[in-house]
């Protein structure tokens, strides 16, 4: 039984390792504008959403980069737009986007945000 637990352990290390990698390749291909290896990616079933050690998303890398194809993309993949970043004081894509002047993305990103919730009911107690 010990022998089962630890090669099941191995197994989830090794897995848990090659997913951080094939995560680290879409951050990679979304900042370098790769469409087609974004697309593989995704396909191959790496989240939308994987936060790299610093916390940025591929959404992030290709909002600040100006890919807006990949922006689109991902955005049609369902990534969360509203996700913050771990270091730059919980930066999301728009601000990147708008800090390198990516207008076209920027409109994207905003367009792709969930609307907040008004309740203008009057409330008495």
């Amino acid at each position: 039984m010990e022998k089962a637990i630890t090669i099941l352990l191995i197994l989830v290390i090794f897995c848990s390792a090659v997913w951080a990698d094939l995560g680290d390749e879409l951050l990679q291909a979304a900042k370098d504008g790769d469409l087609a290896e974004v697309e593989k990616l995704l396909e191959l079933g790496v989240g939308v959403d994987f936060q790299g050690s610093i916390g940025r998303t591929a959404l992030m890398e290709a909002s600040y980069s100006g890919y807006t194809e990949i922006v689109e993309l991902l955005i049609d993949a369902g990534a969360d737009v509203n996700i913050q970043n771990s270091y730059s004081h919980g930066s999301t894509a728009l601000l990147w986007a708008s800090m390198y002047d990516r207008l076209p993305i920027v409109e994207l990103l905003i367009e792709a945000v969930e609307p907040f919730p008004l309740d203008f009911t009057l409330k008495t107690y």
